[in-house]
């Protein structure tokens, strides 16, 4: 006997389960011993053909029973294999004291109905009842009814107790302009079963706690987007910034719906900034200022003029193509009065009783320099001498002297003299009060005289100072007033025993300096000032890539809710609120 012919839109299903046989209704007892008995009748009488048997696609399968405690409510679901939903399918549930009730889906207390799962294939159904649902025991809570396979019963179900089905967490943005939210809806926000239900929204003030089902009579309720959004914050806020926020259910039936609720408070409303621009402590060129003193050994019939000419120009040219000079008149020891004959020097030539005029030089030196601009002046001799002798006494002497003199009285300001001597080493190392390292050296036209040189000044000019008076206070704010300031990040670069100070000023108009704090009043009428101590930086190399030294703040001023709890910028939760921590905020976004 051939098997029984198939629905050409349902093929017969080769996987083996739970499912019933097509046409043939719902088996009960007994059933199934005469379906044994008839077909071994046929089978004996004549050739029998494979029976097939094939789940039946609307079959109730994986029912689960979703009770909310806080809700009083059931929600019936399953699922089943068919791709579609048949509008000539109805489903029954079982009553709880037996017997079959038809569902209809339109009574259902929240968003019901068939519709394609959101996951797993198939089709997913779902009913929401009041109360707490509980069919029979060891009885299949649903069954559909179909024109085509007639009735299929459904699994038994599984049941799951949840105390709370709707919840809110909730804060104020950064800005405090909206409030972020997210809402967990077991009922209406199932990832399988997609059937959003609508909520409703709120956010009041709080007088003290926030306990659902309590809010003001006249608390306006708005439609609920999404489950997680933002919604606005109340205009204009409050003083105390003190709200709650809740989210209600709206069930089909007109009734107030289920709410939960959280209370936020406003965040600290704090203006985040920068020192703009960054605090650049200002700076000076250093001229290389310097005096040759010429001591030079070359016979009469030599080239003495020809070698003091050398000497000033590659001196210059050397020195000068990396920094700015300021030469002044040149000294030659040969050019005055002989002392040992008492008549005029011969150009060139060594006398053993010469020395340096130390107060003269001193006096004039002294006077030049009242006329420098800068603030950190050097002034460096060059001595330059190629006999191969020790210097005499009378010449050391005069060195000492003028080493003492020039610095008594001093000039004002920050003034410093080398001495820097040029020559052999029998010179160089016959005296002690050079402060510059000797430089050996015999002849103007020495090949490497010019190179000695440039090897100095790639190696130490430009001469940069910075100029910062430490005593006086750098304003950080403008006249800004109230609130309070707190300093999030310093960064002082170079990185070299820096540090600042916060100072503001007494009656009489003097810089004190505050002690260390969390954070510093905002007063118009002493707008919040600091100082900055780096290490002196005077008349120093300027190499390649050198930089002035740099503070940049970034600080913050709480205006208002500053003893409201917040999350820092670091991500801890900050309890106590912005006063007294030591933590900040953050830039908002």
């Amino acid at each position: 006997m051939p098997g029984r012919a198939h629905s050409p839109a349902r093929p017969p299903s080769t996987r083996s389960g739970r499912g019933n046989v097509v046409g043939t209704g719902n088996l009960r007892r007994g059933g199934l011993k005469f379906l044994r008995f008839a077909l071994g009748v046929l089978c004996a009488t004549s050739a029998c053909g494979n029976v097939t048997f094939v789940p039946a696609p609307f079959a109730p399968r994986k029912i689960e029973l979703v009770y909310s405690q806080q809700e009083d409510i059931t929600a019936v679901r399953w699922r089943m294999s068919a791709s579609q939903a048949d509008p000539a399918v109805t489903y029954e549930l079982a009553g709880e004291n037996g017997g079959w009730q038809s569902v209809d889906f339109a009574a259902s207390l929240y968003p019901g109905g068939v519709a394609p799962c959101g996951s797993g294939g198939g089709i997913c159904a779902q009913m929401v009842l009041p109360g707490h649902y509980q069919p029979p025991v060891d009885s299949a809570p649903v069954r559909s009814l179909n024109p085509t396979y007639g009735v299929s019963p459904g699994d038994l179900g599984t049941e799951e107790i949840y105390p709370q089905t709707l919840t809110i967490s909730s804060h104020f943005t950064r800005d405090n302009q909206s409030v972020a939210v997210a809402i967990k809806d077991v009922i209406g926000g199932d990832p399988v079963y997609v059937f959003p239900r609508p909520l409703q929204r709120g956010v009041w003030n709080r007088r003290g706690l926030c306990v659902p089902g309590f809010y003001p009579a006249d608390q306006p309720f708005d439609p609920v987007g999404a489950l997680s959004e933002s919604w606005p914050a109340p205009a204009p806020l409050s003083d105390t910034g003190l709200y709650c926020a809740g989210v209600r259910t709206e069930p089909s039936n007109g009734a107030v719906g289920t709410d939960d609720q959280i209370a936020i408070d406003t965040v600290p409303e704090v203006v985040d900034a920068d020192l703009d621009p960054p605090y650049t402590v200002p700076t000076e060129k250093t001229p290389f200022t310097y005096q040759i003193v010429l001591d030079l050994s070359i016979p009469a019939d030599g080239r003495c003029p020809e070698a003091v000419q050398e000497i000033q120009a590659n001196v210059a040219s050397a020195l000068g193509n990396i920094s700015q000079l300021r030469a002044l008149p040149v000294i030659d020891l040969s050019a005055g009065i002989d002392p040992e004959t008492g008549m005029p020097g011969t150009p060139c030539r060594q006398s053993p009783y010469r020395s340096l005029d130390a107060a003269g030089v001193s006096q004039q030196v002294k006077l030049a320099a009242a006329s420098w601009p800068e603030q950190h002046q050097r002034y460096y001799m060059l001595y330059f001498n190629n006999l191969r002798a020790a210097l005499p006494s009378s010449l050391t002497q005069s060195f000492t002297d003028f080493t003492q003199t020039i610095l008594t009285p001093a000039p004002p300001g920050d003034f410093q003299a080398f001495l820097w001597p040029w020559g052999p080493t029998e010179m160089t190392s016959s005296y002690g009060g050079w402060n510059m390292s000797p430089e050996i050296w015999s002849a103007a036209d020495d090949p490497g005289f010019i190179g000695q040189l440039g090897d100095y000044a790639n190696k130490n000019l430009p001469l940069i100072s910075e100029i910062q008076d430490p005593t006086q206070p750098i304003a950080l704010l403008s006249a800004d007033d109230g609130g309070s300031l707190r300093l999030c990040t310093i960064s002082i670069t170079p990185l070299d025993g820096g540090g600042l100070q916060m100072v503001q000023h007494d009656a009489d108009g003097s810089v004190n300096v505050l002690p260390m704090a969390s954070q510093y009043p905002v007063k118009a009428s002493d707008p919040p000032s600091f100082r900055l101590e780096v290490p002196p930086v005077w008349a120093a190399w300027e190499f390649p890539g050198w930089k002035a030294h740099r503070a940049e703040i970034h600080y913050e001023i709480c205006t208002r809710y500053c003893d409201h709890v917040f999350t820092a910028e670091s991500g801890n939760q900050v309890l106590s609120g912005w006063l007294d921590s030591p933590f900040c905020i953050g830039g908002a976004g």
